[in-house]
């Protein structure tokens, strides 16, 4: 069940901490969401900033977002990220998550953009959904060597991971 707030009301379910399995909506600018804390575009299309103090090891990317902002992740706390279904780009400097171990990417990705895992030095493993093919496909602009280093497993089952997720 999701529901759609104001700050104020936002700020009075915080203060009270009540039901806490329910997805909060806080309205901001008229172009802008908030959704349990992150903050997306109105049309939950682009991750605009996911918060540096979000004490959260693992975080999956709402299904519906097709861009990872600029800058929009800065955490120390991040250890796995699951990007959506449908992702077609992340943009330049998008990640700066020094304890980043893993990353899941769905077949859909085609561009990453200069720098987009800038200070992502831990990575260890990426998942992919698709073929070895695929993967070379994707456009890397210059920079993103950390996630190319990392060990590579290929024709990932996404759909099983979503499911396991949710």
């Amino acid at each position: 069940m999701a529901v759609v707030l104001t700050e104020l009301q936002f700020r009075a379910i915080i203060v009270t901490n009540i039901n806490r399995n329910l997805d909060v909506y806080m309205k901001s600018k008229s172009d802008e969401i908030y959704v349990n804390d992150v903050l997306f575009t109105n049309d939950m299309k682009t991750l605009l900033l996911y918060p540096s103090e979000k004490k959260n090891k693992v975080y999956c990317v709402p299904n519906g977002v097709k861009e990872i902002g600029e800058e929009s992740f800065n955490n120390e706390y991040l250890e796995v990220l699951v990007l959506p279904y449908g992702l077609k780009s992340i943009v330049e400097y998008a990640f700066y998550c020094k304890n980043l171990l893993e990353l899941y990417i769905p077949k859909s990705l085609s561009k990453v953009y200069l720098k987009a895992f800038c200070c992502c030095d831990a990575i260890k493993r990426v998942y992919f959904e698709g073929s070895e093919q695929e993967w070379n496909e994707i456009d890397f602009t210059l920079f993103n060597d950390t996630v190319k280093r990392a060990e590579i497993i290929f024709n990932y089952d996404y759909m099983s991971l979503n499911a396991d997720l949710s």
